[in-house]
């Protein structure tokens, strides 16, 4: 490559860093935050550069329209990226810029995967469930919370049977909170409607997709579950091992290792939360919920007498996440009478 163009993305403006492969920079300037107007400043430098984003909220857009128009571009990884410039003395836009077009220079940068935009906008239907199950959750506890100092403890209990026992309860102890109360219950009711709107959606998606109809075949995953890691995912063969997949969703030991010393500490928690959230689901599930018996269960179940049960609900939730990847490469379906997990992956590996 010719050219370095480092691009700092902000909501409204990108702040761009022509740079050659001698270091010297060519050009500098701001233009608005459009594929358009930064494909028009690209004019004579398109042909013969690469061009490097840090990982941001409308860096995926962007990329996609700069790769349709022909223009290599690359999505840098946001960790890394920041790690880097944190080491400048001075941050600004025009800095970042620079710094970006010097790592694109030196090699010395990650890239990070830019999701399909079919896939992200069926991503979009969970990030919004767990939008709304988070505020469903915190209403839940603010009622709690107000009627506690009464001597009013509520129910257990979740979903739409919930703020029934809440207002039978309200009516017998403490019918003066009533007007506080309600107004609460009535939004948790609005919001309990909105997660069944997207459960259905999910659950309609999965039942009538192929990949996610075979992924549903392992023990302790549903549609939700399957649902997530498609659109998380979105490419599977950018892994080169079913294995890369554990690091991928933060399901990996923490690490130290300097000089004579090694410490090994809980898992990186790097990727998607909503992802590693969903498989600890599966994972618990599999362990305490699921009858049938399979190799998978087994070899949870015997390691269970030598760990403690939250490290080995982590040990399965990556397994989960390896077999999965097996299955939707290998085009096959759980078998659970297999005598090894290996052998359900063996066919992709």
């Amino acid at each position: 490559m010719n050219f370095y163009i480092g691009c700092d993305v902000s909501l409204r403006t990108i702040s761009v860093c022509v740079m050659d492969a001698a270091g010297k920079i060519h050009l500098r300037k701001d233009v608005a935050a459009s594929p358009d107007t930064l494909f028009a400043l690209l004019g004579p430098y398109r042909n013969a550069c690469l061009v490097g984003l840090e990982a941001g909220s409308t860096t995926n857009w962007l990329v996609r329209a700069l790769r349709n128009f022909g223009v290599h571009t690359l999505c840098l990884e946001a960790h890394h990226t920041r790690k880097v410039l944190s080491a400048q003395p001075v941050k600004t836009d025009r800095n970042d810029a620079e710094g970006l077009a010097q790592l694109l220079r030196t090699g010395w940068y990650k890239e990070t995967h830019v999701t399909q935009e079919d896939t992200q906008e069926l991503k979009s239907y969970l990030e919004a469930r767990q939008t709304v199950k988070n505020k469903q959750q915190d209403i839940k506890n603010a009622i709690r919370g107000l009627v506690k100092p009464f001597g009013v403890i509520l129910p257990k209990g979740s979903g739409s049977l919930w703020p029934g026992a809440v207002r039978e309860r309200l009516l017998h102890e403490r019918f003066g909170l009533w007007d506080v109360i309600d107004p609460l219950l009535t939004a948790y009711e609005s919001l309990c409607d909105a997660v069944s709107r997207y459960d259905a959606f999910i659950r309609k998606y999965a039942r009538n997709d192929e990949v996610c109809a075979r992924l549903q075949t392992i023990d302790g995953i549903g549609p939700i579950n399957a649902f997530a890691f498609k659109t998380v995912i979105d490419t599977p063969d950018r892994f080169s091992s079913n294995r890369d997949v554990g690091a991928y969703l933060g399901l990996t030991p923490r690490i130290y290792a300097s000089g004579e010393s090694e410490r090994r500490g809980g898992i990186t928690r790097a990727g998607s939360s909503m992802m590693r959230s969903l498989l600890f689901e599966a994972a618990q599930s599999l362990l305490s919920r699921t009858k049938r018996l399979s190799s998978l269960k087994s070899w949870a179940m015997r390691l269970c007498k030598k760990k403690p049960t939250k490290l080995v609900v982590a040990a399965l939730a990556r397994k989960l996440g390896v077999l999965m990847l097996a299955i939707w490469k290998n085009g096959t379906t759980f078998n659970p009478k297999r005598t090894t997990v290996a052998a359900n992956m063996a066919q992709a590996v």
